[in-house]
């Protein structure tokens, strides 16, 4: 599991799968940014390698069921 986590082949295959074929590919995500481009798409691995990614802000909405869902927005 651990190997997986911290596999940069599995970082490309995620980006690839976010950003060619995911069906809201086109769609903006919380950032505001989508990466169409390959040149987009390596820059955005850099980015996640160097980790120069925005930290997130999690916060916890309560439901009546007793369920929680965990959110998490960028800073």
């Amino acid at each position: 599991m651990k190997l997986m986590l911290r596999s940069y082949s599995n970082l490309l295959l995620s980006v690839r799968r976010i950003a060619q074929e995911n069906r809201g590919r086109k769609t903006a995500g919380l950032d505001g940014k989508t990466a169409q481009t390959p040149a987009q798409r390596v820059k955005l691995c850099r980015n996640i390698v160097c980790g120069k990614c925005n930290p997130l802000n999690a916060s916890i909405s309560l439901k009546p069921t007793k369920n929680s869902d965990r959110w998490g927005f960028p800073v």
